[in-house]
């Protein structure tokens, strides 16, 4: 996940505002962001978390200055994995495994896919 560094923020106003999450994403959040100390921060806080502190706290890969720079991040990053020529079936089949809960809730699962190896 990529960021923009001078103006990028993750806030769940959701506890500020007196709403709930709904139940899919806070299984995606739980699966996202592994620490418990995070999650407690973000969600049960309020806490505002910029760049450079995502990065060390494991929410974001990287943070990049200015809103160009950040477009040309993703595009370079979407050009490396296009390069790569992934099977699209086995692309989501392993992606459904990363977040097999969150399949659940979604009602998204489809089966099993037969290792090659």
């Amino acid at each position: 996940m990529l960021m923009r560094e001078d103006r990028g923020v993750l806030y769940m106003s959701e506890i500020d505002l007196g709403g709930c999450l709904p139940d899919y994403f806070t299984v995606l959040f739980r699966a996202k962001i592994g620490s418990g100390l995070a999650r407690r921060d973000v969600v049960l806080g309020g806490r505002k978390v910029r760049g450079r502190e995502a990065v060390e706290m494991g929410i974001v890969d990287g943070v990049w200055g200015g809103e160009e720079r950040l477009g040309e991040a993703a595009v370079e990053l979407a050009e490396r994995l296009g390069a790569r020529k992934w099977d699209g079936e086995v692309y989501q089949k392993m992606r459904e495994g990363l977040y097999p809960e969150l399949c659940v809730v979604l009602g998204a699962v489809t089966g099993r896919i037969q290792a090659k190896l």
